[in-house]
């Protein structure tokens, strides 16, 4: 359906039921007042026997029951006569027209009205549902219009571009025909395939006439059909309306009713015992809300108590892999700092050898070069003792005279001292 019908019907709802409300509260106040008057007028007519009561107040009661009675009997026959299933019957008395019904009989008549609103409230919900779910078929209906529309579409075109290619290839074909048949002695040969084309054609335009016409046919069908289910839609949509209309009729005469029910005992006892049965299940419900929200919260604290232990154990568990982490990184240090200082006493003692090695290769070459000299210098005193011995002897052989004379002269040189000089 359309957003601008729904609004107009919207509108028209709205204009409709202020009027109704407008009428249904004056004839609430002409009511009222004529309770009111007919209770000061029973209360006069107690104290002075047998006195009527005047014009003015007959009057207006006569006006508001009229208007009551009235706005009661607008009701459909659709609408008074509910199913079983759904409604209890609604019990009233027959009564003469020009009698006036009294106090006991119109607070009753007003207060089991609304139970009588209660299963129109039913079924104005289930025909809303209803109403939604035909909205929702006739959508479904139309998306699959347009699906099917598309998919023509694209068939029309699909045997277009065929027809396309078949034509554009009888042409070739033609053509080719053409250019053998161009010599004047193929000329009734070409007029007689050219005539053959021609009822081909003729055949196949009658056969898309054909096909074309049978979509349109259905098309149209499927028109004609959402137009039914349009107008089923609407007729219903107004029912529904009219429904809404005298479910706020009853429920505007249902306050009154409600208004004026203190002045009935019985139904006074009764609005007190539903409403004391309403409020212990209110009472009832809040306990049950208050029992599951005390549960809902013992079980969170728990649950919030077994995270934080969670958390806590998480926690040391972190910490203890911190530890052992720091712990072997730490080995780990000490370890590489470990290897480090080996290699340098290693390179350090390997400097260390060779150092001493270079220094024990020195002393030893100096020792021998030492020795060399000191043998070298025995060597050189050893020959020239020998060449003084030998000088000795042979001046001893020349002079014996001297020596002797120089021996007593001179205190004699020990031989031994002489040969230790020869032997160093």
């Amino acid at each position: 359906m359309k957003p601008s019908l729904d609004s107009d019907e919207e509108e028209e709802i709205g204009a409709y039921q202020k009027k109704l409300r407008e009428r249904a509260n004056r004839s609430i106040q002409q009511l009222s007042n004529m309770l009111v008057n007919q209770s000061t007028d029973t209360e006069a007519m107690e104290q002075s026997s047998g006195q009527q009561s005047p014009p003015d107040s007959s009057r207006q009661q006569t006006e508001a029951v009229s208007h009551l009675r009235s706005l009661l009997q607008k009701q459909p026959k659709e609408v008074s006569s509910p199913s079983p299933s759904k409604r209890k019957p609604v019990p009233k008395k027959q009564e003469d027209d020009g009698s006036l019904p009294a106090v006991q009989d119109l607070v009753p008549i007003i207060h089991n009205q609304s139970e009588y609103i209660q299963h129109l409230e039913a079924e104005v919900k289930f025909c809303k549902e209803e109403l939604l779910a035909m909205k929702q078929r006739v959508r479904v209906v139309v998306v699959e219009n347009e699906k099917l529309h598309e998919e023509l579409k694209a068939k029309m075109l699909e045997d277009t571009l065929k027809e396309y290619t078949l034509l554009d290839g009888t042409v070739h074909a033609e053509t080719a025909v053409d250019k053998m048949t161009s010599t004047p002695a193929a000329k009734p040969r070409r007029d007689f395939i050219q005539k053959t084309d021609d009822k081909k054609w003729e055949k196949e335009l009658e056969q898309l006439k054909c096909l074309y016409q049978a979509q349109s046919e259905t098309l149209e069908a499927q028109v004609v059909s959402l137009k039914k289910e349009l107008l089923s839609a609407q007729t219903e949509c107004e029912d529904l309306k009219e429904r809404l209309r005298h479910k706020e009729a009853m429920a505007s005469v249902s306050g009154t009713g409600q208004r004026v029910g203190g002045l009935c005992l019985k139904c006074a006892q009764h609005e007190a015992v539903l409403a004391e049965t309403h409020s212990n299940i209110h009472i009832q419900a809040i306990e049950r809300l208050t029992k599951e929200r005390d549960e809902l919260m013992t079980a969170l604290c728990s649950l919030r108590a077994s995270q934080s232990e969670a958390q806590q154990r998480e926690w040391a568990a972190y910490h203890q892999v911190k530890q052992a982490v720091e712990m072997a990184e730490e080995a780990n240090l000490e370890k590489t700092k470990a290897v480090v200082q080996c290699e340098h006493v290693l390179t350090e003692l390997a400097r260390q050898r060779e150092r001493l090695e270079k220094e024990l290769a020195l002393e030893q070459e100096k020792i021998a070069q030492a020795r060399d000299a000191a043998r070298s210098e025995s060597k050189r005193e050893k020959e020239e003792l020998a060449q003084m011995l030998d000088f000795f002897f042979f001046f001893f052989r020349l002079f014996p005279s001297g020596v002797t004379t120089a021996n007593h002269l001179s205190p004699p040189i020990p031989i031994f001292c002489i040969l230790n000089t020869c032997t160093h």
